[in-house]
């Protein structure tokens, strides 16, 4: 299967759509799907379509329904989907190529652990392919890459490594965070998991046999579909990666890149993935924990006074070293 970016000519492109088809025969797209604003009229309160999400969150579904993939989507009741967005999935549902289920379980991470699972668990999946709903290029150009290393090579999970084109892609804070995250995990993992996995990338594919190892670590934001790797490989499963030349959305940086409420959630996703991982594994192993790296232990006692820093930008100056 050729990478993105290369010129196909008509039969090879022919050829590529009915070997998709064949891979994707057993394959499951997991959505957790919340991407309404509240907005308070003289009536009360009214969900209305977020202008800069809802029409990527859209856009994906209709690539995923145009290729015929199997969707399983998880909504929230308290952040229900936007009124566009609800009536695309009700319109899949229709045509037999999503099911839709309220979420059940806490947080973030049970709408993820719930739509990556109850596929595997309910209609017999092989491969499930967790991704953020408004990342529209994972699903234009990178489903097919994630699952083959599953199907074919007999991984348990893969995880995509972002290009340096890829990095160039998110405003400086989000880079900056996210490759510092990457870093720490790395060096938490480095006597367990060799291949560098991009965890703060989002998007992670998985395989029946990995279905245990998410649905038991009961992560309740981000680390859902992080921390199971290191499960995975106790268990004496395999893990790995491929590069990632993924373009993130231009709408979304330009939303973002000047928010002060983003610019916290970014450090917020760094030290809560950070210490959940941390915690996980060491729990997993804990005879390498007295011979952690001082580097650790210095992120451990920053994780800890996390709460008391009044100013985030002063903890992310510590955790970074600046």
């Amino acid at each position: 299967m050729g990478m993105p970016g290369y010129s196909y000519t008509l039969a090879d492109e022919l050829r590529e759509v009915k070997e998709e088809k064949e891979m994707m025969e057993d394959v499951y797209i997991a959505l957790a799907i919340g991407d309404g604003l509240k907005r308070k009229t003289d009536l009360g309160e009214e969900v209305v379509d977020d202008p800069i999400r809802s029409p990527l969150v859209r856009e994906t579904m209709r690539i995923h329904a145009e290729a015929r993939r199997k969707m399983f989507i998880v909504i929230d009741p308290k952040f229900p989907s936007a009124p566009n967005t609800l009536n695309d999935m009700r319109k899949y549902e229709r045509l037999g190529i999503a099911i839709v289920k309220e979420q059940s379980q806490v947080g973030t991470g049970g709408a993820q652990r719930e739509a990556i699972c109850h596929p595997f668990r309910e209609y017999d999946a092989k491969v499930v392919v967790h991704q953020e709903p408004e990342k529209v290029d994972v699903a234009r150009r990178w489903i097919p890459y994630l699952v083959e290393p599953i199907l074919k090579e007999g991984y348990q999970s893969v995880v995509p490594n972002r290009t340096e084109s890829s990095w160039a892609t998110y405003y400086e804070f989000q880079r900056r965070t996210e490759s510092r995250a990457n870093d720490i995990i790395a060096r938490i993992r480095a006597e367990t998991i060799q291949p560098y996995l991009d965890e703060m990338v989002g998007p992670t594919s998985f395989s029946r046999e990995a279905e245990s190892s998410v649905w038991e670590y009961r992560g309740t934001k981000w680390d859902a579909h992080m921390a199971p790797h290191d499960t995975i490989v106790a268990k004496g499963g395999k893990v790995t990666h491929i590069l990632f030349d993924y373009q993130h959305p231009k709408s979304q940086v330009d939303a973002e890149a000047e928010d002060p409420s983003f610019l916290k959630k970014r450090v917020d996703q760094m030290v809560y993935c950070v210490n959940a991982i941390l915690q996980h594994h060491f729990s997993l192993h804990p005879s390498l924990y007295d011979k952690r790296p001082d580097e650790l232990k210095i992120f451990e006692d920053l994780a800890a006074q996390f709460p008391i820093y009044e100013d985030w930008n002063e903890f992310n100056s510590a955790l970074l070293g600046k």
